[in-house]
């Protein structure tokens, strides 16, 4: 498979809207949630990461709440049927990597995912 090669995209703090493209779900090492968000007037996409764990007061279902979901204790639900397709707005800051602090990178704040 080819790569193309090109420039990390850069994106000022601030607010922006966006469009949820997909919900994808990790389990190694840990269970995580990836909200994946583009950009509106780009192509870049980001993802907003929550641990895959829907308790009253946790960050995924609070992501939830924010768009209706009320929580009921044993209900199941599928965050990507809640979440795909839905108008957002975010608020950005940026962060140095971790790898390397001279590197700045696009971080979707916690808690400021919400829909339009």
């Amino acid at each position: 498979m080819e790569i193309e090669m090109k420039t990390a995209p850069k994106l000022e703090n601030g607010e922006y809207k966006g469009v949820i493209t997909d919900v994808q779900y990790d389990t190694d090492p840990y269970d995580y949630t990836r909200i994946l968000v583009k950009v509106e007037g780009t192509e870049t996409i980001l993802t907003y990461s929550c641990p895959t764990n829907l308790s009253d007061g946790s960050k995924l279902m609070r992501v939830l709440q924010a768009f209706g979901v009320a929580f009921q204790e044993g209900q199941k639900i599928d965050p990507s049927q809640v979440l795909i397709n839905k108008n957002v707005k975010f608020y950005i800051a940026n962060k140095p990597s971790k790898k390397d602090a001279t590197k700045m990178f696009a971080n979707i704040s916690e808690d400021t995912l919400s829909p339009l």
